[in-house]
């Protein structure tokens, strides 16, 4: 378990921390907490999960997640499609 890996690293050595989180992680399973979330974009993650007020507000693809976020903010999370289509995951 990771909590904030990139917390107080700057954009220059994310890939650097990414890496060796890769590095770390491969052949293993291991969760990784982010507030920023640019880390996603060298980290190999198979999902993600948004988090909002203490609920699980979206998953699914990280990449996509965080496009997400970085243009329509977290209101797009709230809306998530995915938790509709698994109403077992609240």
């Amino acid at each position: 378990m990771l909590d904030e890996p990139d917390s107080g690293v700057d954009v220059e050595n994310l890939e650097i921390v990414g890496k060796a989180i890769n590095k770390l992680i491969k052949g293993k399973s291991g969760l990784l907490i982010t507030h920023l979330g640019y880390i996603l974009r060298y980290v190999r993650a198979d999902r993600a999960h948004v988090m909002i007020e203490g609920r699980m507000a979206c998953f699914g693809n990280p990449m996509e997640i965080l496009d997400n976020i970085l243009k329509s903010g977290y209101k797009g999370c709230e809306r998530c499609q995915m938790l509709e289509r698994e109403p077992n995951v609240h």
